[in-house]
């Protein structure tokens, strides 16, 4: 037995030594003292994150979270559906782990060990193995996500490309910008431009599996932090439909004020009024069951105003279109179209023509004249 054979046994004798002496420490894919929403449940974890709460989507306690045999495990209470809740916090335990490992190096490539059957003096060097080009990332399509930061702290964000917009239940906008959107992985950039966080900036990077995502962010906002990080998922809207990037839309299309909405920095944008003046429209819903916008006039005109309504059959402009102005009562009818409907609304103010209504003259005889009304 040479030298190099005896070095090379030493080695392996102390690594499985340490292997035994310090064993690899369990993975746990608990959230300490998180609260997690998955499917149709509530996962509710102690600060140790070794045990938890399982609730229905009612609220009520359904089973329980724990170790067993070293893994966490699921455990139904006796008349609830034992084989649903195993199955939901198995896929659970799953994403977590990839959403956890995605921030993390890459290992090495490893050169395959040498022939067996070579000699040990040999002074050959097994080829390294290639190491895969990176994937290359594809640009996101029209979507929609819910986003969330903890248990009560989610946000609507919808994207035309890459370019996005998200909007907080607290008032929050922020422009968003995906940097990569492909099968795997995410990484998209934040700016808030409205609210009490503006000028806060973040990015957001995770794991995706099917239509959920998760990982990790990091954000600064100059004067209150340089650096934070926390934990966030999103559940991508499997009704969602695509933002088309450009429309007309009409608010009293009799009178000819109509407009054109072209799809840009992740809103709507509308000059009707020139230089002088227009609209921005943030989306906060865009499916058949329900289109949401929130207008946000500046100019010669000012306020604030919401539109509701829902997709037609054909997928290509709002039926049942309503504007309310913020605290007011001043409610109007819309249209919007697109596509190979665009037309069939008005979408120029400034040269529209008011529609002119033609009735017939009622002459009556008065005294010695006549008058017509």
């Amino acid at each position: 037995m040479t030298q190099r054979h005896s070095l090379r046994t030493l080695v392996v004798a102390v690594v499985v030594a340490c292997a035994f002496a310090f064993p690899l420490a369990s993975v746990s894919y608990a959230q300490a003292g998180q609260t997690i929403q998955w499917d149709d449940y509530t996962f509710k974890f102690s600060a140790s994150g070794q045990t938890a709460q399982v609730l229905n989507s009612e609220g009520k306690v359904v089973g329980s979270i724990r170790k067993d045999n070293g893994e966490l495990q699921a455990f139904a209470m006796p008349g609830t559906d034992s084989a649903k809740l195993k199955k939901s916090f198995a896929d659970w335990k799953i994403f977590n782990a990839r959403s956890h490992s995605a921030g993390k190096p890459a290992a090495a490539a490893v050169a395959p060990p040498a022939d067996q059957s070579a000699s040990d003096d040999s002074d050959s060097v097994a080829a390294p193995v290639p190491v895969p080009a990176p994937k290359k990332s594809t640009a996101a399509a029209s979507f929609s996500m819910t986003e969330c930061e903890g248990t009560n702290n989610c946000a609507t964000w919808t994207f035309l490309g890459k370019q996005g917009n998200g909007q907080w239940p607290s008032g929050e906008i922020a422009n968003l910008t995906v940097e990569r959107f492909d099968n795997d992985s995410v990484v998209i950039r934040r700016a808030d431009s409205t609210g009490a966080a503006a000028g806060l900036t973040a990015t957001y990077t995770g794991t995706r599996q099917g239509g959920r995502i998760g990982g990790e962010f990091t954000s600064s906002w100059p004067g209150h932090w340089n650096s934070q990080s926390g934990n966030w998922y999103a559940t991508v809207e499997k009704t969602a439909m695509s933002l088309p990037s450009v429309i007309h839309m009409c608010i009293r299309c009799e009178e000819g004020k109509g407009g054109t909405l072209v799809w840009e920095n992740g809103h709507y944008a509308e000059t009707t009024n020139g230089p002088n003046g227009g609209s921005t429209y943030t989306v906060e819903s865009f499916t058949r069951q329900s289109v949401i916008l929130h207008r946000n006039m500046f100019g010669t005109y000012q306020g604030k105003a919401t539109l509701t309504g829902q997709l037609s059959e054909q997928g290509n402009s709002i039926v049942n279109g309503i504007q309310r102005w913020d605290g007011s009562d001043n409610v109007h009818a819309f249209h919007m179209a697109w596509g190979s409907a665009i037309n069939t609304v008005i979408g120029d103010y400034s040269t529209a023509q008011p529609t002119v209504v033609v009735r017939p003259a009622i002459c009556y005889p008065w005294f010695f004249t006549i008058i017509c009304q």
